[in-house]
C-alpha cells in the first residue's frame, strides 16, 4: 500500500543550526509526521505517529537578536572602512546585502526551537523556526490527533 505525503502548508524548511548543506522539511501522512532531512546525498527519517503526541514544546531563542547584532556589525564595519578611504559606492555594494540581511530578520519576528514529545521520546522539529508560524503547526497537529485523545482526561498538544 502506497502512503501519500504532503508538505505541511505554511510551515517551510528548517536546517539545525548552521549546517548550509542539510535541508530539513515535514510532511504530514496519513497516521504520521514524517521528518525528512536531505544532506545532498543521503536522507534520513524520522517518523512521528500522531496518536504518540504528547505535547508540543516551543522554546524562544536568541537567534534574531544574535543575527542581528552580526549583521549590525558587519554595517558598521563597512561604514568604519569609509573613513580610511573606501568609496561610497563600494560601500553601498558591500553593505546593502547586510542591511537587506538585518531589515528581513527583524521582520520575520523571533526564533524558537520546536519540539514533540511522545511516550518513548523527545524530538527536536526542523520547522518552524519563527513564532509566527508556530500556531500554523499547533493548528495542524490538533487537527490530526484522533478526536477521542481531544475529549478524554489527557492534555492535547498545546
Amino acid at each position: 500500500m502506497a502512503k501519500t505525503y504532503h508538505p505541511i502548508p505554511k510551515i517551510g524548511t528548517g536546517r539545525f543550526g548552521f549546517q548550509v548543506a542539510i535541508r530539513s522539511r515535514l510532511y504530514a501522512g496519513p497516521d504520521h509526521l514524517l521528518i525528512v532531512q536531505n544532506t545532498g546525498y543521503t536522507e534520513e527519517y524520522k517518523r512521528i505517529f500522531y496518536k504518540d503526541i504528547r505535547y508540543l514544546m516551543v522554546m524562544e531563542t536568541y537567534g534574531q537578536t544574535r543575527q542581528g547584532m552580526a549583521s549590525g556589525a558587519i554595517i558598521l564595519l563597512i561604514l568604519f572602512c569609509h573613513l580610511f578611504g573606501l568609496p561610497w559606492l563600494a560601500v553601498g555594494l558591500m553593505g546593502v546585502p547586510f542591511l537587506i540581511w538585518f531589515i528581513a530578520n527583524m521582520l520575520l519576528g523571533s526564533m524558537c526551537r520546536c519540539y514533540l514529545n511522545t511516550h518513548v521520546q523527545t524530538v527536536q522539529l526542523p520547522a518552524p523556526r519563527r513564532m509566527k508560524k508556530v500556531p500554523v503547526l499547533r493548528a495542524f497537529l490538533l487537527s490530526q490527533i484522533p478526536s477521542s485523545r481531544l475529549a478524554g482526561t489527557e492534555q492535547p498538544v498545546a
